[in-house]
C-alpha cells in the first residue's frame, strides 16, 4: 500500500495554477525523496525527508515528510527514532492519522513494546473503520497480546467473535494471507489454553483452501500439535510424518527439524521411544537450528536413559562432540559421556585398579576437563565437578579430589550428591592429614543434612565416627565426645559404633578405607581359615560393604556367612541382616521370604517383631488386605517380650488392612480397643480415632449398619482429636471431617448446616493446618452456605479456593480442590443465569485441568446457547 500511494504523490505535483520558483524547488526536493524511498534507500530517504520537513515550514506536504522519514527509519530499525516523529507528528496527522497510528504500531512491535503497539492496532481499529490497514492492525493487535504471553483470552476472543474487527474484515478478504495468519494464530492461542476441539476447528478449517505450502504446514503443523496434547498421538503420527515430507520437500532447516520433534515427541506419547529416538536424532545436525539441536540433544539422552541405552548415548555424544566441537551445549554433552562413564565404573566389579576401570576413570576425567575448561558459566558445572572428584578419588589423588568435592558443594543444590560432595571432601582433607578442615565438614554432613533420609541412614554414622577420628587427631576432646554421644544415640547398632570390631580391622575402617580393611580381613581368613574368630571376620567383610553402600555385597556376604555358619550363634542376628540387605538392594521377594522365615526360626528374637511387622507392611503394600491383617494380628499376639511397643502400631495396622478390605466392623474394633486402652501411645491412639471416625462415616455411606447413629459416632470419634490432641498435625484435618459429617446430616436436619458451617470455619483457622485441609473445608463451606441460600457467600468461598487467595506463601494448592471450586462456582452462576460469568470460569478450568477439557467445552457450549437466547 505504501508504495502505490508514494507513486501517486509523485505524480500530483504539478498544480493547474502557475508555479513559483520556491514552489518547484519544493516538489523537486519532495519528489527526491520520495524516489529515495521508493528504491529502498531508506538512509537517503530518511536524511531528505527530514531536511524537507526542516526547510518547508509551510508546505502542505510536510506532515507527508514526517511519516515517510519515519518510515524509513522504521525500514532501518531505528524504531525508537521512528516512534519518536511518529508520536510527535500524530497530534497533526490530520488524513493521514489511520497511517501515524498504524507505522507507529509497527515500530513498537518491531520494538518488543507489544503491550503499547496492541493498544495503537486497537485505536486504528475503533477509530479508522475504512483503512486500508483495518485488517492488518485487527491482526497485529491480536499478534501483539499473544506475544505478550498472558492475554490468551483476549487473543481468542479477537480472532473468534464473528462481530469483531478481524472476522469482518477476514470475510471481506477471505484470500488475503492475514486472514488466514489469523485463523492460524487463533489455534495457537486455543492450544495454549488447551481448548483442543477448538484449535483442532481452526486448523482443519483451512484444508480446503489452496494455501502456500510454507502456510500449508504451519496449519499441518499446529494440527499435528493439538492431536498429541489432546492426548490423541495414533492421530497425530500421519500428521507429523506428512510435515517430515512436506518439510523436506521445501528444504527449510527450521521446519524439517520442527517436524522431527513433534514426530518424536508423538512416538513418545505412543511410547515408541526407539523411534522417538530416530526421529529426533534427525536433528543433531548442522542443518537443524541450534535451539532445536539443544532441545533435541537434551530428550535423546534422557529417552535412552529411560530405555537403559548408556552405550547408545556415549556413542550418540561422542560422535556429537566431535561434529560440533564449539556447540554451546557441548558442556551437556562432555559431562553426560564423563557421568555414564563413571556409572560403568561403578558397575565394574573386581579390582578396581585394574586397566579398565583405569581407562574408564582416565576418559570420564577428559570429558569432565573439558567441560568445566570451556564452559565456564555452565549451569551444569557443580555436577561436573562432583563427577570429577570422584574420578581423582578412585585415582588416587585426594588433593584434586577434594578441590572438586568442595565446588560440588558449594555450587550444587541441597540434595544426597551436594551431601556426598561435603563427605567427599571431608575424608579427602582427612586423607591428605588436614584434619581440621575434615572435622568441619563432617560437622557440616551432621548438621546440614540429618533431615535427608537417605543421607542419614547411610552417611550420618560414618561422618559422625570419622569426625570422632579427626577430632582426636588435632586433640579436640569437646568435638570427640559430642561425635561419639552422637553416634551412640542415633546409631546404636552402627558399624561405626560398634565397639566389638577386630581391632586391626577396626583400625582400618577409621581410616576410612573399606577396601584395604576387606583384603586384611581375607588375609586373616586365608592365614587362619579354622579360627574361631572366622564367622565375626566374615561379618567384618560383609560390613565393609555396607560401609561402600554396596547393599548387594552386603547381601552376597550375609547369604554366603548363613551356608558356612549354620550353627554359629550369632545366625538369629545375621539372618535379621541378611534380610535387611536383600531389602536395601531392592531384592523385596527374597526379603520377604528371608523375613518370613526369621519370624517362624526365631519367634523369641529381639528383631522378631519388627521382622513380623515389615511382612505385614509388605502384604499391605501388596494390596493383600486379609494376608496383611493375619500379620498384623499375629504381632497383637506374640509373647515375644519385645512385641510390646510395636503391638498399638500392628492393631492399628490392622484396622487399616481391614477398612481396606471394607470389613468396617472388624475395623472399628480394631481401633476402639486402640483408643480405649490406656497404655496406646498418643499419637497412635490420635491416629486410631480419626481411623476410627472414618470407619464410621464410610460405612455409612457404603450401606453398612454398625451402630445407630454413625454420623454422630463419627463425630464424637473426630471430636476426640480436636480436644485431647489439638496440636496433633491431624487435628484440623478432623476437625474439618466433623463438619463433614454434620453437612450429611443436614439432610435430614437442615439446622446441621450451622453446626457444619462452625466446624468448617474452626478447621480454615486451625493453627497448623495444612493448605489441603484448609482448602477442602472452605470448599465445603461454600456448599453449605449454597444450601443456606447465602449464595453470595458460597460464591466467596468457592472464589478463594479456585483463585488460591486462601494459600499462605509457598503452599501448593489442592487440585481436586481448586477442581471442584470451580466447578461449583460455575454452576451457581449458571443457575444465575450469569452466562457470561460462567463461561471464563469453564475455559480457566480447561486451561488448569486439560483432561477434562471435553466436558468443560459442553457446559461453555451449553452457556453460550443459553447467553444467545433472546431474554
Amino acid at each position: 500500500m505504501g508504495l502505490v500511494w508514494l507513486l501517486g504523490l509523485l505524480g500530483c505535483g504539478s498544480p493547474a495554477f502557475a508555479q513559483t520558483p520556491a514552489d518547484l524547488q519544493e516538489d523537486r526536493d519532495f519528489t527526491a525523496a520520495a524516489k529515495a524511498f521508493q528504491d529502498l534507500n531508506h538512509e537517503r530517504a530518511e536524511r531528505e525527508f527530514g531536511a524537507f520537513f526542516r526547510t518547508w515550514t509551510n508546505s502542505t506536504r510536510r506532515v507527508e515528510a514526517l511519516l515517510f522519514q519515519a518510515r524509513a527509519r522504521h525500514a532501518r530499525t531505528n524504531f525508537t527514532g521512528a516512534i519518536e516523529l511518529l508520536t510527535t507528528g500524530l497530534p497533526q496527522s490530520g488524513k493521514l492519522a489511520d497511517q501515524f497510528q498504524f507505522w507507529l504500531g509497527e515500530a513498537r512491535f518491531e520494538a518488543g513494546q507489544f503491550d503499547k503497539a496492541a493498544e495503537i492496532y486497537a485505536l486504528l481499529v475503533r477509530d479508522f473503520t475504512d483503512s486500508p490497514h483495518y485488517l492488518a492492525a485487527a491482526h497485529h493487535e491480536a499478534l501483539a497480546r499473544f506475544k505478550l504471553g498472558n492475554q490468551r483470552e483476549k487473543v481468542v476472543a479477537l480472532l473468534r467473535d464473528p462481530t469483531g474487527a478481524f472476522q469482518r474484515a477476514a470475510k471481506v478478504s477471505p484470500t488475503n494471507e492475514l486472514a488466514v495468519s489469523g485463523t492460524l494464530l487463533l489455534g495457537e492461542a486455543l492450544l495454549a489454553g488447551k481448548e483442543f476441539a477448538a484449535a483442532e476447528q481452526a486448523a482443519r478449517g483451512l484444508e480446503e483452501r489452496r494455501l502456500a505450502p510454507e502456510v500449508d504446514w504451519q496449519r499441518r503443523f499446529l494440527l499435528g500439535r493439538v492431536l498429541a496434547e489432546a492426548g490423541r498421538p495414533n492421530e497425530a503420527l500421519p500428521v507429523a510424518t506428512n510435515l517430515v515430507r512436506l518439510a523436506s520437500a521445501l528444504r527449510q532447516p527450521l521446519l524439517q527439524a520442527e517436524s522431527f520433534t513433534l514426530q518424536g515427541a508423538v512416538f513418545e506419547k505412543l511410547g515408541k521411544l526407539t523411534d522417538a529416538v530416530n526421529s529426533l536424532t534427525n536433528n543433531l545436525s548442522s542443518n537443524a537450528p541450534v535451539v532445536l539441536r539443544h532441545r533435541s540433544l537434551v530428550t535423546v539422552v534422557e529417552l535412552n536413559d529411560r530405555q537403559r541405552k548408556d552405550a547408545e548415548t556415549v556413542a550418540l555424544l561422542e560422535s556429537y562432540s566431535a561434529q560440533f566441537p564449539s556447540d554451546a551445549r557441548l558442556d551437556l554433552a562432555q559431562i553426560t559421556l564423563g557421568e555414564l562413564r563413571m556409572k560403568e565404573f561403578h558397575g565394574l566389579t573386581g579390582n578396581t585398579n585394574g586397566p579398565a576401570q583405569t581407562n574408564l576413570l582416565t576418559t570420564a576425567l577428559t570429558n569432565l576437563n573439558l567441560a568445566l575448561l570451556n564452559y565456564t558459566n555452565s549451569p551444569l558445572r557443580g555436577r561436573a565437578h562432583y563427577q570429577r572428584g570422584w574420578c581423582y578419588w578412585h585415582l588416587g589423588q585426594p588433593a584434586p579430589a577434594a578441590a572438586d568435592f568442595s565446588e560440588a558443594a558449594q555450587r550444587l543444590p541441597k540434595s544426597e550428591e551436594q551431601a556426598i560432595a561435603r563427605f567427599k571432601l571431608a575424608e579427602a582433607n582427612a586423607s591428605q592429614g588436614d584434619h581440621t578442615n575434615a572435622l568441619r565438614n563432617f560437622q557440616q554432613v551432621v548438621a546440614q543434612y540429618a533431615d535427608l533420609p537417605r543421607v542419614r541412614t547411610t552417611y550420618l554414622d560414618q561422618a559422625l565416627y570419622l569426625a570422632m577420628r579427626s577430632a582426636w587427631a588435632v586433640s579436640n576432646q569437646t568435638a570427640a565426645d559430642e561425635a561419639f554421644r552422637t553416634i551412640t544415640q542415633w546409631f546404636p547398632e552402627s558399624f561405626f559404633s560398634d565397639e566389638a570390631t577386630l581391632l586391626h580391622g577396626r583400625e582400618l575402617n577409621r581410616m576410612g578405607k573399606p577396601a584395604e580393611a576387606r583384603g586384611h580381613f581375607q588375609a586373616q581368613l586365608d592365614r587362619f581359615p579354622k579360627s574361631e574368630l572366622a564367622p565375626q571376620v566374615h561379618l567384618a567383610i560383609a560390613r565393609t560393604y555396607q560401609q561402600e553402600f554396596n547393599w548387594v555385597g552386603a547381601a552376597r556376604k550375609y547369604d554366603e556367612w548363613v551356608r558356612l555358619f549354620p550353627t554359629n550363634s550369632a545366625r538369629a542376628d545375621v539372618e535379621f541382616e541378611q534380610a535387611n540387605f536383600h531389602e536395601k538392594a531392592g531384592r523385596v521377594t527374597n526379603a520377604f521370604a528371608l523375613y518370613t522365615n526369621f519370624v517362624a526360626r526365631f519367634p523369641a528374637h529381639a528383631k522378631a517383631p519388627l521382622a513380623q511387622l515389615w511382612v505385614g507392611d509388605y502384604h499391605l503394600n501388596q494390596q493383600q488386605f486379609h494376608l496383611a491383617e493375619a500379620s498384623y494380628q499375629l504381632l497383637t499376639q506374640s509373647t515375644n517380650a519385645h512385641a510390646v511397643e510395636l503391638r498399638p502400631l500392628a492393631q492399628l495396622n490392622a484396622g487399616l488392612a481391614a477398612y481396606e478390605r471394607q470389613g468396617f466392623k472388624d475395623a472399628a474394633d480394631y481401633f476402639t480397643q486402640l483408643v480405649n486402652d490406656r497404655q496406646t501411645p498418643p499419637l497412635i491412639q490420635a491416629k486410631a480415632f480419626f481411623a476410627l471416625g472414618d470407619t464410621y462415616y464410610t460405612a455409612a455411606q457404603k450401606g453398612a449398619t454398625l451402630t445407630t447413629d454413625p454420623l454422630g459416632d463419627a463425630i464424637i470419634a473426630f471430636g476426640r482429636i480436636t480436644n485431647n490432641f489439638p496440636t496433633n498435625p491431624i487435628a484440623a484435618r478432623a476437625m474439618g471431617r466433623i463438619g463433614v459429617c454434620h453437612y450429611q446430616r443436614a439432610a435430614k436436619d437442615a439446622k446441621a448446616y450451622d453446626l457444619a458451617a462452625a466446624a468448617l470455619l474452626q478447621a480454615m483457622a486451625w493453627p497448623g493446618a495444612d493448605a489441603e485441609t484448609r482448602s477442602l473445608a472452605e470448599l465445603l463451606l461454600g456448599t453449605v452456605r449454597e444450601q443456606q441460600r447465602q449464595l453470595k457467600l458460597a460464591a466467596e468461598h468457592w472464589s478463594n479456593v479456585l483463585y488460591q487467595t486462601n494459600l499462605r506463601p509457598n503452599e501448593v494448592p489442592s487440585p481436586e480442590a481448586v477442581r471442584d471450586a470451580g466447578g461449583k462456582l460455575a454452576e451457581l452462576l449458571e443457575e444465575l443465569q450469569d452466562w457470561a460469568g460462567a463461561i471464563p470460569i469453564y475455559q480457566r478450568l480447561q486451561q488448569m485441568f486439560p483432561a477434562r477439557t471435553g466436558v468443560y467445552q459442553l457446559r461453555i457450549d451449553r452457556a453460550r446457547q443459553m447467553q444467545s437466547k433472546p431474554q
